[in-house]
């Protein structure tokens, strides 16, 4: 599986979230479905009213994982294995080693203790064979 780290120049999660409302845009305007997986109900509330709002003339239809699944980007908490294209990690965890997409994306700023968990999470995916890349963003 692809595997793709944005490693980020900011110690920001708030940041790292409109980073990640970027790439989930573009990645629904070239038509994929995504699951992004956060740590808890309130991180997924959070980050459900910033894709609403992170660009006055963005729409990216989207919808809680206890709403629907229906949507191309579907946000939540819990696991969640439907086939969706891309697997977007705002989560501290590992995701499901059975994953049904074809890429995983980790976005890491410069907290030292997300930095460590995400080190972690990068040997576990290359024990797991992912093809890996990082990309420096500034």
């Amino acid at each position: 599986m692809r595997t793709d780290f944005y490693l980020l120049t900011t110690d920001s999660l708030e940041e790292r979230d409109q980073f990640a409302c970027r790439l989930i845009e573009k990645a629904f305007l070239a038509k994929h479905t995504l699951y992004v997986a956060t740590d808890s109900e309130e991180q997924a509330a959070k980050f459900d009213l910033l894709l609403w709002s992170f660009r006055p003339d963005s729409f990216v239809p989207h919808s809680r994982l206890d709403a629907s699944e229906s949507a191309p980007v579907i946000i939540g908490h819990a696991q969640f294995n439907s086939p969706l294209e891309i697997w977007l990690n705002l989560s501290q965890e590992l995701p499901p080693t059975d994953l049904a997409c074809r890429r995983l994306i980790e976005i890491v700023p410069t907290i030292s203790t997300v930095q460590d968990a995400a080190r972690q999470r990068f040997r576990h995916y290359r024990t797991l064979g992912y093809t890996l890349n990082t990309h420096n963003v500034n």
